[in-house]
């Protein structure tokens, strides 16, 4: 039962990229305005120009997916012991992503999005791999 609950955290991710998915345009253009608004206001805190190509909803939902997929990697490299098996099950997702919102309203499959799906997937499976090197650093006996 052990070695089954570290793939809660996948699951989980993965309920949220199908809620994200099937989001109505409204709620996904609510939710990228906030997060722009969000980052906007932190780089004027550190002086950071904003007008930057970044500066739109649709780059702010691209930027959203690297997110989303950094999070996916993180907990696919956190469940699987290969980290093959997460990339793997980690661009499954992506393309069952896509291809979802070939059936919901409004929503259309977008192959411009699946780099930065990428992007994401590598530095949450980096992420993992970096801290399972540490941890076996600190734990070997010098």
């Amino acid at each position: 039962m052990k070695r089954y609950l570290k793939f809660i955290p996948l699951a989980v991710m993965v309920i949220a990229i199908l809620l994200l998915t099937i989001q109505s345009v409204s709620g996904t253009m609510t939710l990228s305005n906030s997060f722009l608004s969000i980052l906007v206001r932190f780089c004027n805190r550190f002086g950071i120009e904003t007008n930057a190509w970044w500066n739109t909803s649709v780059h702010i939902r691209r930027i959203g997916h690297v997110i989303e997929y950094t999070a996916l990697g993180i907990t696919a490299g956190a469940a699987f012991s290969n980290p093959w098996k997460g990339l793997v099950f980690c661009i499954s997702i992506s393309l069952l992503d896509q291809f979802t919102k070939i059936f919901v309203p409004v929503r259309h499959f977008d192959v411009k999005d699946m780099p930065f799906d990428m992007v994401g997937i590598i530095i949450g499976l980096a992420v993992v791999m970096i801290v399972r090197v540490i941890i076996r650093a600190v734990r070997k006996p010098h």
